[in-house]
């Protein structure tokens, strides 16, 4: 896991050769290493970025790179003279959450020269995909990399999802797939209700259905009815902690798939092309798992809204009453 995660945050930004400069990139790799973290921030102690990041309070895994343009992609645009800043970049990863910094240790033409700096607010993301949070001070890395990954399983369930694209209530090969990313609570209210599903089609074959029948037969019960139920592409951003001890992750979800470029995707802007759910997270048995959906009614974001888990009206627990469907 820390392998693939540090090979995927590299693809993110691209470090070119440093051949052409007066100085070599182990040169300025070393340098970075040496650099008192006291001198990037004042509140630190005085000791090495290398021994702080690894041994000290972040206790990271660390890889080191040069930058001979600390991430400008047109440096020759921003300063036209030819002397612009050259960083080091620190990679760091720690329980599934991981990034880079990008200290600044001298310019193209000076070399290794004047005060080290971090050059620009750092992030740290988990998996990737959901940023958790960033910080111009060094000392708050720590902190950062200690906040619980709780939008992993949000982004394996959804991933799931677009894959598979199941309508209804999940069956078979699709509900072992996303079962062990659900709560207890949850997956026992869609066992329940797949029984008052399968009560449903009985008393239909009886003629004793009535005239309702259950709004969830077409629909994506995780992204929404219609078009919805079938998002090309999914991406997650952390809500944070609620009151209740549980964590919100909203999910943008997207009708097409576009190439961002550096391996990412998102949604193409098309009419309901882009829309968003949010997931509830809870703790449960030593891991992070989903515990209910809150889905849009409507277009507007701030609109009507319903759980997941009250998708059911009609039911009485395995027993389908043929009660008509409510929003709430």
């Amino acid at each position: 896991m820390k392998t693939c995660l540090l090979a995927m945050l590299s693809l993110l930004v691209a470090s070119p050769s440093l051949a052409q400069f007066p100085y070599t990139e182990q040169q300025v790799i070393e340098y970075a290493k040496s650099i008192d973290v006291k001198t990037l921030d004042p509140s630190l102690p005085t000791q090495r970025l290398e021994d702080w990041l690894q041994k000290g309070p972040p206790h990271a895994h660390v890889r080191w790179e040069a930058d001979d343009s600390c991430g400008l992609e047109e440096p020759e645009v921003a300063f036209p003279n030819g002397d612009w800043p050259i960083c080091a970049k620190v990679w760091f990863y720690r329980d599934g959450q991981g990034g880079y910094l990008l200290v600044q240790v001298g310019t193209a033409k000076k070399g290794i020269v004047g005060r080290p700096r971090l050059d620009q607010p750092f992030g740290v993301w988990e998996e990737v995909t959901t940023m958790t949070g960033y910080s111009e001070r060094l000392s708050d890395l720590p902190a950062l990399l200690a906040q619980p990954a709780y939008a992993r399983g949000v982004m394996q369930l959804f991933d799931e999802i677009v894959a598979r694209h199941p309508i209804g209530i999940p069956t078979g090969a699709d509900m072992t797939a996303i079962r062990p990313l659900l709560s207890k609570r949850l997956a026992e209210r869609l066992q329940s209700a797949k029984a008052c599903e399968a009560d449903y089609f009985a008393q239909r074959q009886q003629g004793t259905d009535g005239d309702a029948k259950p709004a969830w037969l077409k629909g994506g019960l995780f992204t929404g009815a219609g078009n919805r139920a079938s998002p090309a592409s999914a991406w997650a951003e952390r809500e944070g902690p609620q009151k209740d001890g549980s964590f919100l992750v909203s999910v943008n979800l997207f009708a097409q798939t576009i190439n961002l470029g550096n391996g990412l995707v998102g949604g193409a802007d098309t009419p309901n092309g882009v829309w968003h759910v949010t997931a509830k997270v809870i703790s449960e048995d030593g891991r992070f798992v989903v515990d209910d959906v809150r889905l849009p009614d409507g277009p507007a974001a701030d609109g009507p809204s319903h759980l997941l888990s009250d998708s059911f009206a009609g039911c009485d627990g395995p027993r389908w009453v043929g009660e008509p469907a409510r929003s709430k």
